[in-house]
């Protein structure tokens, strides 16, 4: 992974979920052939799996398998290489695995069966920016920009619009560029919107630059998984010392794990 990097545009300014989504990692469980595990179930008793954006959320759960499979691991992916395959809200995943056969196994590499996670401790920040009436669908992943904050990567011929998977890290960008408004306007829209919208080419709008959840980007170039990553924030992980600390903590539990590669063909 290189997190993050500029979007190349393709022909006619459109941008295909793969290229946009190549280098935001997720996290999944998976077992000693790189098969993700099914670790929930719907009201029905359907077993259903996840991938997540959040590394905190993906050790608990590794945690929780690894109590019957001492062999378990933690697999990181590019989103781009799944997400066509990947419901993209609650309704939608709820669709799909009543036509998905459940499998005999506790793992599993029909994606239908799966789901991305939105980031848990993200739901206060969205319904800040939204507010109540206008909070995502559960199930739904929301990207924070900021309508004024744009940025040139560099090689890059244009300057591009920013979207962040962590609010607090799109304020630690703002409070380190020149001009920044006394009070910014916060926005937030779904991922799946983004991604739709880049796919039909929006005419006239800046590309767009996604920044990975900084914990994300460090547990991934920590942990040696990338070539040349970068944090969810321009010059650093925008956190204040304690969060530091508890970041790195985080890397440190993932240094203790194994990590593997999904097996997803």
């Amino acid at each position: 992974f290189a997190l993050p990097r500029s979007s190349a545009l393709a022909a006619g300014g459109q941008l295909s979920a793969r290229q946009l989504l190549s280098d935001v990692p997720v996290f999944a469980i998976t077992n000693s052939k790189g098969a993700p595990y099914l670790t929930g179930s719907d009201s029905a008793g359907r077993r259903t799996g996840s991938f997540y954006l959040s590394p905190k959320e993906a050790l608990e759960q590794l945690e929780n398998v690894r109590a019957f499979d001492a062999g378990a691991s933690l697999s990181i992916l590019p989103l781009g290489g799944i997400w066509d395959e990947l419901p993209h809200s609650s309704a939608e995943a709820a669709r799909m695995l009543s036509a998905a056969p459940q499998p005999k196994a506790g793992t599993s590499t029909d994606l239908r069966l799966f789901q991305l996670e939105p980031i848990s401790d993200e739901r206060a920040a969205v319904r800040q920016v939204l507010g109540k009436a206008g909070a995502p669908a559960d199930g739904t992943v929301p990207l924070y920009w900021e309508p004024s904050l744009l940025i040139q990567p560099d090689g890059a011929s244009e300057a591009q619009r920013p979207y962040f998977f962590r609010l607090a890290d799109l304020q630690a960008t703002l409070a380190q560029a020149e001009g920044a408004p006394a009070k910014p306007d916060y926005r937030a829209l779904r991922l799946a919107e983004l991604v739709e919208q880049e796919a039909k080419g929006r005419r006239g709008e800046p590309p767009p630059l996604l920044f990975v959840a900084s914990d994300a980007a460090a547990v991934v170039e920590r942990t040696g998984m990338n070539g040349n990553a970068a944090s969810g924030a321009p010059g650093g992980t925008g956190a204040a010392s304690g969060e530091d600390e508890q970041m790195q903590r985080l890397v440190d539990l993932c240094l203790k794990v194994p990590f593997a590669k999904a097996a997803l063909t």
